[in-house]
């Protein structure tokens, strides 16, 4: 489901800076999703994209590689203001991301 590798080779194996990276994702990348879904609520596509776009990078270090795609095709619907697209991506993101999460924090026992 997730892969370390990005974040094992910035850390160069330092055990204490996965866990912090893996705490933070855990920690903002749901707020994130709860924002992108009250945007997406008040169909606020600049608030949905601005969002997406600050996930982004941190989908990627964890190797959610579905989710970074999705998250690539939410930004552009969202600049052009595609709203049935933009729930459509938002679904599969928020499925990924939930399962991520469970699973990370199993794993490392957060």
């Amino acid at each position: 489901m997730y892969n370390l590798g990005k974040i094992e080779e910035l850390s160069g194996g330092d055990q204490d800076f996965i866990l912090s990276v893996v705490a933070l994702f855990i920690e903002e990348v749901p707020q994130d999703m709860e924002q992108i879904e009250f945007a997406i609520s008040e169909k606020n596509f600049l608030k949905v994209y601005q969002h997406a776009h600050k996930i982004k990078p941190n989908v990627d270090l964890v190797g959610l590689d579905v989710a970074f795609q999705e998250i690539l095709e939410i930004e552009q619907s969202a600049k052009n203001e595609l709203f049935d697209e933009v729930l459509e991506k938002y679904a599969v993101i928020k499925s990924e991301i939930n399962e991520a999460v469970a699973l990370l924090k199993k794993d490392f026992n957060l």
